[in-house]
């Protein structure tokens, strides 16, 4: 991986695991926040599920698909899927900036969870866009952190969080913004959900 700076495909493919820890579990903000847009869901799509840690979500969803940058997880992702007992179309992408390979509106619903936090600031809008042109309404979970940069700010060009302003985003792309609720809140971090989807 280059030293000069942060590349998301090299990155996360050579990054041994996408979370704090090898098997991480689902924590009560994501479960409570992400299982009620599933209930009637028909077709869910996951952007970066990593090693499988929402698959026990998505039991009752008739259609799963990921898409992700990198192949590494892929196996333990596999396993996951067949633990819980359900069926996944795994899709690659070589770059951020390649266009999600489904039609317009294809899913019901879109998850990125702790994903779009690890988006550079020049691709944000296009990974919103995209998840928005294929999914008729994206949930999100996200963090904030003091130490991490802000768009228009310096920082170390290695660095791969950051802090976005997803609604100024969402207002720029005509994505309506909502169901924004603030799980945690500390000193120097906090966490948070919302949704986006195009404007009807």
């Amino acid at each position: 991986m280059s030293s000069e700076t942060y590349n998301p495909a090299e990155y996360w493919n050579m990054r041994e695991h996408p979370n704090t820890a090898a098997a991480p579990d689902i924590n009560v903000h994501d479960r409570q926040f992400i299982t009620p847009i599933l209930e009637e869901a028909k077709s869910v799509l996951e952007l970066g599920p990593g090693v499988g840690r929402l698959f026990p979500l998505y039991k009752n969803v008739p259609r799963v698909a990921t898409v992700d940058l990198s192949r590494n997880y892929a196996d333990r992702a596999k396993d996951a899927a067949l633990n819980v007992g359900i069926s996944v179309e795994a899709f690659y992408l070589d770059t951020p900036l390649a266009p999600l390979p489904f039609m317009a509106g294809e899913f019901d619903v879109g998850i990125a969870a702790h994903v779009l936090m690890h988006v550079p600031f020049e691709n944000i809008e296009h990974s919103m866009s995209e998840l928005a042109r294929v999914c008729k309404q994206v949930r999100v979970i996200s963090v904030v952190h003091r130490f991490w940069p802000k768009k228009g700010t310096r920082f170390d060009p290695k660095w791969h969080c950051f802090n976005h302003d997803y609604e100024a985003i969402c207002k720029s792309l005509n994505l309506q913004f909502g169901d924004y609720e603030k799980f945690s809140e500390g000193a120097d971090i906090g966490s948070f959900g919302f949704s986006f989807r195009l404007n009807s």
